[in-house]
């Protein structure tokens, strides 16, 4: 965004260091010259040993760095926006390191572009401090990534991790039990990385890791399993199959999401709620109005693609039923 701002106000920025007013001030500004020939493009980079470069074109630079930035930059806001879930972390980290080995590709033999070589090992040490291992321990059991093989077996992908990646995956799987469980879990992770899955739930891996895509005008619609039936082959299924503390863990670990986003809407609306003219309201209540604030614009999918909206009265109606245990 500061990129966007600094081209439409170029002509401006361009005019300010032309004038007298900007030598007078430059005076007593630690880096005013350096940014007036930065600006007007007067002088050629030089390196720390002080050996001259090509001249920067700072102007040429500046698109080139929101076309590189700005795909990381959507990828940020909307996994917030969109509350994605930790799992997904992984293939929205593989997506953006593509897109810097593609930009790194496209301005290579560019003799007016500097060199961009080191980009992909810069981007990819970012990646590792920011996608930990917990990112890709959500991976493991996620049903998106099962595997069938030639011989008709349905695998995760936890049987393709390393021995030092299954070794961290192991430490975060352990947080989810209790200590006396964790010599059980590893014995279900090396039964899991033996065997195939349980051959008996076939359809259900086939829908489970399913998806569909296709362009919607100019954005590639996506369709997969919703997350419910992901953790449900593990918590209804896989559980009573010789994996319970897996399905313990897959269902948590499926639970997460990627950013704090949805946590802190919600204390946005308890900060809405509980507000110093009703510090008197009661929890249970508050947690009442709380639900009915995130719930009041549900929708119910009917058949088809047909959308039909809950109204609160639709919403009491259910609640009373539940109540009633319908």
């Amino acid at each position: 965004m500061v990129a966007l701002d600094l081209l439409e106000a170029k002509d401006a920025i361009k005019s300010t260091c032309i004038s007298d007013e900007w030598d007078i001030a430059a005076a007593s500004l630690t880096h005013g010259v350096e940014f007036k020939e930065l600006v007007l493009e007067y002088q050629p980079r030089r390196t720390g040993r002080g050996r001259p470069q090509r001249p920067y074109k700072f102007w040429t630079e500046v698109p080139r760095l929101i076309e590189l930035v700005q795909p990381i930059s959507d990828a940020i806001h909307e996994t917030e926006a969109d509350c994605a879930l930790l799992s997904q972390g992984p293939a929205i980290f593989q997506a953006l390191q593509n897109h810097v080995l593609a930009f790194v590709d496209k301005y290579k033999d560019d003799p007016s572009a500097p060199n961009y070589a080191d980009l992909p090992a810069i981007f990819e040490a970012r990646m590792l401090k920011h996608c930990p291992i917990a990112a890709y321990t959500a991976v493991a059991p996620n049903p998106l990534y099962f595997d069938l093989d030639a011989s008709g077996s349905w695998t995760p992908a936890l049987c393709r991790l390393d021995d030092g990646d299954l070794k961290g995956v192991k430490t975060y799987y352990e947080w989810f039990v209790e200590p006396e469980q964790i010599e059980t879990l590893h014995l279900e992770l090396a039964t899991l990385s033996l065997e195939p899955l349980p051959k008996k739930f076939e359809s259900l891996y086939k829908v489970c890791s399913s998806r569909r895509e296709g362009v919607d005008g100019k954005k590639i619609k996506i369709i997969i399993t919703p997350a419910s039936s992901r953790r449900g082959l593990w918590t209804k299924n896989l559980a009573n199959n010789g994996f319970p503390l897996l399905a313990l863990c897959a269902d948590r670990l499926l639970s997460m999401h990627a950013a704090s986003a949805a946590s802190e809407r919600n204390w946005s609306v308890w900060g809405h709620i509980f507000t110093k003219c009703n510090t008197h309201l009661g929890l249970i209540k508050g947690e009442m109005l709380v639900f009915i604030c995130g719930n009041s614009e549900t929708v119910i999918i009917t058949d088809g693609d047909e959308f039909e909206e809950i109204s609160l009265e639709m919403l009491e109606e259910i609640l009373e039923g539940e109540e009633e245990g319908e």
